[in-house]
């Protein structure tokens, strides 16, 4: 059970960040989002696509936070 609640959690973050108008905002959602995602298809097993494309996002969301975040603090 507790897993499923991960699943539907990080579900649910992924759903919510894309309605985000501020990249910044969106970025740190959907990362949150889809590392519980991620984390939800290791504990099923057997989903290793779903593993990929979670694990593909979180790197994806945290290169650009990083830059996102760079900026800012060059703008100050």
């Amino acid at each position: 059970m507790f897993t499923e609640i991960i699943g539907y959690v990080g579900m649910i973050l992924v759903v919510v960040s894309l309605l985000i108008n501020n990249t910044k905002n969106f970025r740190i959602l959907n990362l949150i989002g889809a590392f519980l995602s991620f984390a939800f298809a290791l504990l099923k097993g057997g989903m290793i696509l779903i593993v990929i494309m979670n694990l593909a996002i979180v790197i994806i969301d945290i290169y650009y936070l990083i830059q996102i975040l760079a900026s800012e603090k060059t703008n100050k």
